[in-house]
């Protein structure tokens, strides 16, 4: 793991007189959003005990310092042995399309993440089995002051400049520049999405819009 300090000099290429806390709360903001949208940093996780009655289930990453956003890819196996492939979905979709979704049961053919470490299978399960490879989107949690040698090394300069672009963009600091900020940014979101088309093929129920978040 690389420390967030270590992208302090590339930072401060563009906005100097920036306290140390302020540049390791951007660079992890940045990092993670990264992570989330680019959908590039990946783990196929261990197998998920699945018990007939019950949806939804934990997916915790294998280090403790990072944390799962969503799935990508997964499979149940039943307690026969059969694989079941599972198809991406939404709680939206499924509340238009499915009257009384919720009390659907019987052999998971969907699934959906309802909130950041949770996985849905749909309908709920009437028999025991397995979530088995399943592959997620993972991140580092909000606390940690390290980034994931993989994303430093690949991704050094432009997690700097993303960092660097939010940090000018803070409004009434001796430090912003909302012009050079939002242009860091903009070209950050645009390498962003590059990313995200080169690793998204194979993969399904990935939206392609990348959100922007509110600037504080």
């Amino acid at each position: 793991m690389a420390l967030t300090s270590n992208l302090y000099p590339k930072v401060r290429l563009h906005a100097e007189g920036v306290p140390t806390p302020v540049m390791d709360r951007y660079i992890i903001d940045v990092v993670r959003f990264f992570c989330t949208e680019s959908l590039t940093y990946r783990e196929t996780l261990n197998d998920i005990a699945v018990s007939a009655g019950t949806a939804e289930y934990n997916m915790t990453a294998s280090a403790a310092a990072e944390e799962v956003v969503q799935p990508l890819y997964a499979e149940f196996v039943d307690s026969d042995g059969s694989v079941h492939n599972l198809n991406p979905t939404t709680d939206e979709i499924l509340r238009s399309a499915v009257e009384s979704w919720r009390n659907r049961q019987g052999t998971p053919a969907l699934y959906f993440a309802p909130s950041v470490g949770r996985i849905r299978l749909f309908p709920e399960p009437d028999v025991a089995g397995t979530i088995h490879d399943l592959q997620v989107v993972k991140r580092p949690i909000v606390s940690t002051t390290t980034v994931p040698d993989y994303l430093y090394e690949s991704w050094e300069m432009e997690l700097a400049d993303g960092a660097a672009g939010r940090i000018l963009m803070v409004p009434g600091k001796k430090w912003s520049n909302w012009t050079v900020g939002y242009r860091l940014w903009k070209m950050f979101v645009s390498d962003v999405r590059d990313v995200r088309r080169k690793v998204r093929a194979g993969l399904t129920g990935a939206p392609l819009q990348v959100v922007i978040p509110k600037i504080t």
